[in-house]
């Protein structure tokens, strides 16, 4: 397997789309952190944050975001079918994994072995690929977890997290959040983390931390104004968290990719 580009984390403004001609040489892997319209093979759907496809190569596609949009995706060639098979996974297809910090790890790695091009670097494209489809397997089409969740109740979990990581300036809390779905605070962090595969406190402090780091790239904001943005009433408490997450303050962070 081969990469040609690829991003993590990538941002574009409210309104972009983009449209990828059939019969091309290249595999693309996308995963939306944010909701866009898909039109794929004359189907047009809206899909929630967090999707993830891999689209063959011979397959015309339309995105368009109507947020401002943030996704990790990549270009790469090779086998691809043949990779993904082994694990379940099938190309065109839309997937859910409930849990989704890998995807951009890994695809944040992969684009520094796309920049250094170290010794190995190609063993390590295959490595890491073969990472990103095991785990992408066992998060979306490998049922490993014991309780089977209501489809109504899965539904009103998605659609209660979508809302929650459209407005991450809010300050959410387990009660309020518990009472949406109509279950006791107890009873929903434990079919939360079965869904999602995350604590709810620590799944809204990730998606904070990557709207930050978002935030922070575009060089516009001080770090006082991305705290108000990301729903944080203490700067302190902002700066403590992103930096346990990110091994940096949002200062450093800030002149790191600026």
């Amino acid at each position: 397997m081969n990469i040609i580009r690829l991003r993590h984390a990538w941002p574009e403004n409210s309104g972009f789309e983009i449209r990828h001609e059939k019969n091309r040489t290249d595999y693309i892997f996308i995963h939306f952190h944010t909701p866009v319209t898909l039109t794929m093979k004359g189907r047009t759907e809206q899909l929630r944050p967090h999707s993830c496809i891999i689209f063959h190569k011979d397959t015309e596609l339309h995105f368009r975001s109507d947020v401002n949009l943030i996704h990790d995706w990549m270009h790469f060639e090779g086998d691809i079918p043949a990779h993904i098979e082994k694990y379940g996974l099938c190309t065109d297809t839309v997937y859910y994994p409930k849990t989704y910090e890998f995807i951009t790890e890994i695809i944040r790695s992969l684009e520094v072995e796309n920049f250094s091009q170290k010794s190995y670097f190609e063993d390590m494209y295959d490595a890491k690929l073969c990472e990103l489809f095991i785990k992408l397997a066992r998060s979306t089409v490998l049922e490993e977890s014991g309780e089977i969740i209501p489809v109504g109740v899965v539904k009103r979990f998605i659609d209660l997290r979508s809302e929650v990581f459209s407005d991450l300036s809010k300050d959410w809390n387990i009660a309020e959040m518990a009472k949406r779905v109509m279950l006791s605070e107890s009873r929903f962090y434990v079919v939360y983390r079965e869904i999602f595969g995350i604590a709810p406190k620590n799944d809204i402090i990730c998606a904070r931390v990557e709207l930050a780091k978002n935030l922070l790239r575009r060089g516009i904001y001080s770090v006082d104004e991305v705290s108000e943005k990301t729903g944080y009433q203490s700067t302190f408490n902002f700066i403590r968290q992103f930096k346990k997450a990110c091994g940096m303050t949002p200062g450093e962070y800030k002149k790191s990719v600026n």
